[in-house]
This record gives C-alpha cells, sequence and structure tokens, in this order.
C-alpha cells in the first residue's frame, strides 16, 4: 500500500478564495477518467519544494501525531512521490529522472482510495506531462530497463512497460505510470473514447470557485468525500463509522441543511481544495469547495461583528455564528462521541479513557440519539426544566464562544485549564440567564448570589456555597447575555470598553485581511494548555502559527470553507 502522503500535506492544513474561470487549455488533469475517485495537481517551478515543506511544517505543528518534519534538513520530492517506491531501481530519482523534462506540473490521481487515505499501486495513476518526448524517454530509459523481468503490451498503439511494482507509458503529452488498468483508462480519455473527469459539471463549477493557480489543486468525487474526510482526520479506517454515527444522528438532531449535515451525510456530491503559500512564505491559504445539487440554506442572519469586541486579547480560541441554539445542539450530538476523541482526531496526542479497548462497540447513530435523549430527560428533572422554552428559546441569536488559557491555574471545581466566554444576543436575555442559573445551580450544586454591576452589567455568580468564590459568573446588559468561568467575564467588560481587545491584535487584523474569522485559533498556546510538555515553553506573541476559518456558501450549489494560516517562519 502507498500512502497518500501528498493527500495529507493537501488536507491541513489548510487556506482564501480569488476566483478564476475555467481553463480553456488543457492540462494534465484532463487525462484524468471521469469514473475516478479524485486527483491532486502540484505546480512545479523553483518554488514549489520550498512551499511544499512549509505546508509539511504546519501539518506537523497542526497534526503532531500524524505528521513529521525535519526542520534541519527539509523534504525533497522523493518525500512527497512515491517514486522510489514504485521503481527500486539504483541511481535512480524523481529530481533526476523526472524533473529535468517535467512541464510545470504533475498529477495524482486515484480510482479508489479508502478511509485511510491508503491506494493499492493498481489504483494509482501518476501523470507527468512533457513538451520533450525525448528528453522524457531518455531519462526514463533507465528506469523502464533497470525493472526485473519486465513485459511489453500495446494499447491503443502504445507501448506499455509492466514493471514488477507500476507500468510505464510514454506519449506525445505525457507520461503515465500507476497500474496497467489506470493507465489504459487514461489512454481512453486521451483518445476521447470516454469522458474526462475534468468535463463534468460538479467539477467545472468547483473549478470555477476555485483560487487562481494554487500550488496545489485537489480534487474528490462525492462517494469518497466521507473516507477522504477520515482519512485527513486520523487515518484509521475502523473510524469512519464514529462519523458516520455523528452524521446520522445529527440529520435527526438538526433537519436544515447546514454544512456539517450535508457534509457527514452524502449532501455534497464533490469537493475541491486549493493550497496557496504567499510570496513571504508566511501565510498559506486553503480554499475548501463542495458542491451539492442544490445550495445549502444559508445562516440567514448577518453576524453582528460588535460581538467581537468583547473578547479579550489573550483568547487561544475564539468561534462566533448567527445562531447559538444550533450549536448548541451540534455540540450535545458530539458529547456521546467524546469518549472517542482519540480515534476522530488522531493527529492530536488526546488520550480517552478506554477507546482502544475491543470490549468497546463504536457507537450508531442510535446509540448517540439515544444518549442524547437521556441527557435531555435528565436536565428535565431538574424541577421541570424545559430545555428549550426555558433556555434555548431565548438564544437564538449571534453569538462569539472564546477560551481563554490559565494552564498553570485551572478554573477551580471545574479544574479546566481554560476560562470559558460565551457572549451572545439573547431575545431576552434575563429569561436566558436565569434559565442557565436554574441549569447550573441545579447540575453543579451551586448557590447563586447578585454581585456588583460592573460598567453596566448585572452579574450574578454561581459559587459552592454563599460566601466561595464563584465558578460561574452570569451578565446581562440589554439583550446581550455572557456566560463564563473565572475571571472571563470581567475580561469581556474591559474589551467592551477598549481594553486588550483580540480584535485590534496584529495576528486578528492579518487573518481577517481577506475576510473576518469564524474561527480563530492560537496554535502554540492551544497546545501548550491541552498538551502542555515538560519544560514546554509557548513562542512570544510575534513568532505563534495561529490559524483562520470563514465558512460561507455561494451561487450554484457551491458551500467555501477559506482557511488561512500565518507562520511566522525565522523570527
Amino acid at each position: 500500500m502507498v500512502k497518500r502522503v501528498m493527500f495529507l500535506v493537501l488536507v491541513v492544513a489548510l487556506l482564501s478564495v480569488f476566483p478564476v474561470a475555467a481553463q480553456a487549455e488543457r492540462t494534465a488533469a484532463d487525462f484524468v477518467p471521469a469514473d475516478f475517485a479524485g486527483f491532486i495537481r502540484l505546480r512545479v517551478d523553483n518554488n514549489s519544494l520550498r512551499s511544499l515543506n512549509i505546508l509539511t511544517f504546519v501539518s506537523a505543528i497542526l497534526q503532531p501525531q500524524r505528521v513529521g518534519y525535519d526542520a534541519q534538513n527539509g523534504m525533497g520530492y522523493e518525500d512527497f512521490m512515491p517514486f522510489s517506491t514504485l521503481f527500486d531501481v539504483e541511481e535512480t530519482s524523481f529530481e533526476t529522472n523526472v524533473l529535468p523534462w517535467l512541464d510545470g506540473e504533475l498529477v495524482l490521481a486515484y480510482q479508489q482510495f479508502d478511509a485511510a487515505l491508503q491506494i493499492s499501486v493498481d489504483d494509482l495513476l501518476i501523470i507527468l506531462p512533457t513538451e520533450n518526448l525525448f528528453n522524457a524517454a531518455a531519462a526514463m530509459s533507465a528506469v523502464i530497463n533497470g525493472q526485473d523481468l519486465p513485459t511489453e503490451e500495446t494499447y491503443r498503439t502504445v507501448l506499455i512497460y509492466v514493471g514488477d511494482q507500476a507500468a510505464v507509458a510514454l506519449t506525445s503529452r505525457a507520461v503515465f505510470i500507476g497500474g496497467l488498468d489506470a493507465i489504459k483508462a487514461a489512454l481512453d480519455v486521451q483518445a476521447e473514447a470516454s469522458p474526462r473527469l475534468t468535463d463534468t459539471v460538479s467539477y467545472q463549477t468547483a473549478l470555477a470557485a476555485a483560487p487562481e493557480d494554487p500550488l496545489v489543486w485537489g480534487y474528490v468525487a462525492g462517494d469518497y468525500l466521507m473516507p477522504a474526510l477520515n482519512g485527513l482526520l486520523n487515518g484509521v479506517t475502523e473510524s469512519e463509522a464514529l462519523l458516520v454515527a455523528f452524521g446520522g444522528a445529527l440529520s435527526q438532531m438538526r433537519t436544515d441543511t447546514r454544512f456539517e449535515t450535508l457534509l457527514l451525510n452524502g449532501g455534497f456530491d464533490s469537493a475541491g481544495v486549493g493550497l496557496s503559500v504567499a510570496d513571504n512564505d508566511e501565510t498559506l491559504h486553503a480554499a475548501l469547495i463542495f458542491h451539492a445539487e442544490s445550495a445549502p440554506s444559508s445562516t440567514a442572519t448577518t453576524f453582528d461583528d460588535n460581538l467581537l469586541s468583547l473578547i479579550p486579547r489573550n483568547t487561544l480560541l475564539a468561534q462566533s455564528g448567527t445562531d447559538l441554539s444550533g450549536f448548541l445542539y451540534t455540540a450535545m450530538t458530539a458529547m456521546p462521541l467524546s469518549n472517542f476523541a482519540r480515534e476522530i482526531f488522531g493527529g492530536l496526542p488526546i488520550q480517552t479513557v478506554g477507546t482502544g479497548s475491543d470490549l468497546i462497540d463504536a457507537p450508531t447513530a442510535e446509540d448517540v440519539i439515544n444518549a442524547v435523549n437521556a441527557f435531555t430527560s435528565a436536565i428535565s428533572r431538574f424541577d421541570d426544566f424545559d430545555l428549550e422554552g426555558d433556555l434555548l428559546a431565548h438564544l437564538h441569536g449571534n453569538y462569539a464562544l472564546a477560551l481563554l488559557p490559565r494552564p498553570n491555574n485551572p478554573v477551580p471545581f471545574l479544574n479546566t485549564p481554560f476560562d470559558l466566554l460565551v457572549v451572545t444576543q439573547a431575545t431576552d436575555a434575563e429569561a436566558a440567564s436565569a434559565g442557565i442559573t436554574h441549569l447550573l445551580g441545579a447540575f453543579y450544586n451551586l448557590q447563586p448570589r447578585e454581585l456588583e454591576a460592573l460598567d453596566g452589567w448585572a452579574l450574578t455568580g454561581l459559587a459552592p456555597d454563599a460566601e466561595g468564590d464563584p465558578v460561574f459568573i452570569l451578565a446581562v446588559k440589554d439583550n446581550l447575555f455572557i456566560l463564563s468561568t473565572g475571571e472571563a467575564a470581567a475580561s469581556a467588560i474591559a474589551a467592551e470598553r477598549g481594553d486588550d481587545r483580540l480584535i485590534e491584535q496584529d495576528s486578528w487584523q492579518t487573518l481577517s485581511e481577506i475576510q473576518r474569522p469564524d474561527l480563530y485559533l492560537d496554535a502554540n498556546v492551544f497546545y501548550n494548555t491541552f498538551f502542555p510538555s515538560a519544560g514546554g515553553q509557548v513562542s512570544n506573541v510575534d513568532n505563534r502559527v495561529r490559524v483562520a476559518a470563514t465558512a460561507g456558501t455561494a451561487e450554484d450549489g457551491i458551500y467555501k470553507l477559506d482557511v488561512t494560516v500565518t507562520v511566522p517562519l525565522g523570527n
């Protein structure tokens, strides 16, 4: 099995959209048959290898359990291309036998792949365009002649050399390497005897929304979206069942056509992703484009940017949206899967109890729904508390959620290494505060007491006893409601006053030059908070990897996710 290293680099990570019309000129991707699972196109120029190293460096930061990177020596094309695996011939390499005659790009196409992003050589097709067949033939002769007992076969007047692991076919427009049947399928396309993937409506629609000439452009057909997602998150085939269970439960908990519901329930028929590295090498962009036969429903309301003025500067993670109650339903649906987080997110150093045991079966969608119903039923037994009527009905407005680090000073009583801050618009802020006071008080056996007002905010604390420090603080002003732990509410009110706002920091403003982030992550602080290592240090404020993601819908059934990563190299 050949590991899809290129596919891993393609995913992580992460990055902005610049619309461009579909290309009229034929490219290497135009030889990919229409029934293939997908392909990856790599632009090859003088800067490509450095850019690939930067992408891999970011991948290693964001998925440290899966991606390794030698920062001192870097990586060569051989680390990204399976050339040495396909042709075990001494004194031959991709850089020696392919790169000199390669015409500006290459394509790795896949007839199929599994949920761990593994593929057999028979299902692999490498397309190497060339303007000089003689140079290509001369360079590849050493590879072909070095095979043990090679055979030859002619198909559509093209001679195919079948080697120990892979076959090779040389044509006037491209060299094909891979499985014999995969090469024959490409020759059918070249002869215009079978359809090409790039002529399909879904591909053309995705391409029209793609960034202009990205370093990497990948495309996946709809049937392979779930295996691709699973492979990118963890790389273990068995974990796909967990995503299927989550998707099935989510479709019952939420009857809308939001992105996560569509993605996990086969609602998209294709997806494309373009990765680019800025000229300064310190900003990475990824545009993820998902196509549905009908356009996903919009989240409708416009986000009120004023909420972000309450997010403090030292935030390690911020997420915002237009429907807090919908977000909470998604979070409740995910809760029963929390003990399987290590399997779902294999790239993170998560430790969960018992999930490695063969005695614990992966939950089904029905199991997840039953767990959520049991949870909501238990909540309703707290003095006849109605989760929907007493709380969620008041929280349909815009919201911003933030985590503030305190790794060496966990929140008392909760013992979390972070403070939680939720700022939301409410249809009735006082009713929302009363509802959450009732719920948290009963759930944690905490006592409410009124605190001194601050800047017009009415404050309520929830503490284990009448004299203890509050575990939770709730704040209400006009139609705004704050739920926080520790000092987060005071920090939010100070930020509203104009002190130490996240949105005024260079890190936020750099990430938001293209679009306002729906998600913001300070990666270095995130790992230091949740997965600290002995003697670990957090980089200074100007030398951290930060990630921003912005989601939205467009015409023609397109859903876009734009991701930006800043990498302050050399600082």
